[in-house]
C-alpha cells in the first residue's frame, strides 16, 4: 500500500522579520503534507543553498511558525536556549484542561514545526523551487 500524499507549496512574497523588508516565503500547505516530512526537505534545500550556514549565513533559512499567533522564527534558533530562558524567567501554569502555559504562551508554541523556507533573493528563490520541483512538490506562486 503506498501514500500519495498531495505535496503543494505555496510561495508568498511579503514582509517579514526573517528579512529586511520583504521576501519570498515557501510555506507548505497544512492540509496537504506531514510537517515532519515538509520540514526534513526545508532543512535540506537550505542546506544545498547555504553551503555556509554552519557560519551562520543563510541563503535560504527553514522557519518555524508559532501556531498562537503565526510568527516566524527561524529553524536555526536554539530552541534548548529559548526554552531555559523561559523556564527562567516565566511561570509554568496548568490549566483546567491540563494544557501548560508559560505566562501567555502555550507550551506548544516553543516547539513549532518547520513549516517553510524564507529567501530574500530572487535568483535563489528560482532555485529553491527547482528544488522541491525535483523532490515532487508542486510551485504555487501566490504572490502578495
Amino acid at each position: 500500500m503506498s501514500l500519495n500524499l498531495a505535496k503543494r507549496i505555496t510561495v508568498h512574497f511579503e514582509a517579514n522579520p526573517l528579512a529586511e523588508g520583504e521576501s519570498f516565503l515557501f510555506e507548505v500547505d497544512k492540509a496537504d503534507l506531514p510537517y515532519g516530512v515538509f520540514g526534513k526537505d526545508c532543512v535540506e534545500v537550505a542546506r544545498i543553498l547555504s553551503p555556509e550556514h554552519k557560519t551562520g549565513r543563510w541563503d535560504a533559512v527553514p522557519y518555524r511558525r508559532r501556531e498562537s499567533n503565526g510568527e516566524l522564527v527561524p529553524a536555526t534558533v536554539d530552541v534548548r536556549k529559548e526554552l531555559y530562558d523561559i523556564l527562567r524567567t516565566v511561570p509554568l501554569a496548568v490549566g483546567a484542561d491540563g494544557s501548560i502555559r508559560f505566562g501567555d504562551r502555550d507550551a506548544k508554541d516553543l516547539f513549532p514545526k518547520v513549516t517553510g523556507v524564507a529567501v530574500k533573493d530572487s535568483n535563489v528563490a528560482h532555485k529553491v523551487a527547482q528544488l522541491f520541483e525535483e523532490r515532487g512538490y508542486e510551485v504555487n506562486k501566490a504572490y502578495r
